[in-house]
């Protein structure tokens, strides 16, 4: 399992200190990027062949360490809370996470839009402690992004590739497609994971940190 980290979370995680991996990009891996939103440091985690996405608010370097262990418990609610299994996109073991620098332009690209969106619904909430954060990670999930040419939706991605490995899941699938656009949510306040869907107000803007 490859993360791949921008130089500011590698600054964060230890800057020179970091053992990175130098391995060919592949659609199996995760990019990692800090935002600065409403003056707090935040995460934003995407997968490289779906843009499956996972937005933590309010981090500090303790809460990601150890790097390896955090980034696998993280990533295993996210898919857990979407009724996926752990494995969906991927082994996800402690002892086989394997930092790299970033290596594709498009998917930090599309990272940097979700980065807008999430600035356009903290503004209007009154701040990041009022977000529905996770209703906003069932909304990135949800919504269209660019993916080889096209608008596909993270959701309908993974699920995709989970009924390759088994057809069976197909009426799952069926079923998951009636879901787009995601409902309103309640509007609730919690760490991460998915609920709602939000209105696309403009305001403050999430700006991204690191790159290439």
């Amino acid at each position: 399992m490859v993360v791949r980290c921008t130089g500011k979370l590698l600054n964060l995680l230890g800057g020179q200190s970091v053992a990175l991996v130098d391995s060919p990009p592949s659609t199996d891996d995760w990019y990692a990027n800090l935002l600065w939103v409403d003056q707090r440091k935040c995460l934003l985690v995407a997968h490289a062949g779906t843009l499956f996405a996972l937005f933590v608010a309010d981090i500090r370097v303790n809460d990601l360490r150890p790097f390896e262990r955090r980034i696998v418990e993280l990533l295993t609610g996210a898919l857990l809370e979407e009724g996926l299994p752990s494995d969906a996109l991927g082994r996800l073991e402690p002892n086989e996470v394997r930092l790299a620098k970033t290596a594709s332009r498009h998917v930090l690209g599309v990272m940097n839009q979700m980065a807008l969106e999430i600035g356009w619904h903290v503004d209007p909430v009154g701040g990041l402690w009022n977000i529905d954060v996770d209703g906003l990670n069932r909304h990135l999930r949800r919504s269209l992004h660019t993916k080889d040419g096209d608008y596909r939706v993270p959701l309908e991605l993974v699920h995709e590739g989970l009924q390759r490995r088994d057809p069976q899941r197909s009426p799952r699938l069926s079923r998951l497609r009636s879901e787009f656009p995601a409902p309103t949510g309640s509007g609730r306040s919690s760490s991460f994971n998915g609920a709602s869907g939000f209105p696309a107000a403009k305001g403050l803007e999430a700006r991204p940190l690191g790159g290439e």
